[in-house]
């Protein structure tokens, strides 16, 4: 590390040069920062998947048949048919 006014090497921490006595500036890296970040991320994933769940366990008036339904429920005979949906099918 080098003065930012007369390029006096300095050591690594120093806050001001003792050639020209500039201050100097440091940049402080937090080594908590990453975990405050991945911390932050799984409060979101958390709260992104429960949303998904909430979502997919709301009922609906089916557009075909007025029956209740929930999107797992559409989905799985979707899939379990293995075709488009049919009226009056489910």
């Amino acid at each position: 590390m080098e003065c930012v006014k007369c390029k006096t090497e300095l050591g690594e921490n120093s806050k001001f040069c003792p050639n020209c006595g500039e201050k100097q500036k440091t940049f402080e890296i937090k080594e908590d920062i990453g975990e405050q970040v991945i911390g932050q991320l799984k409060n979101l994933l958390t709260t992104i998947e429960s949303k998904k769940k909430e979502e997919s366990e709301k009922i609906y008036a089916c557009p075909f048949c007025n029956k209740e339904i929930n999107l797992q429920l559409l989905k799985s005979e979707l899939n379990t048919k293995g075709k488009i949906y049919e009226p009056n099918a489910h």
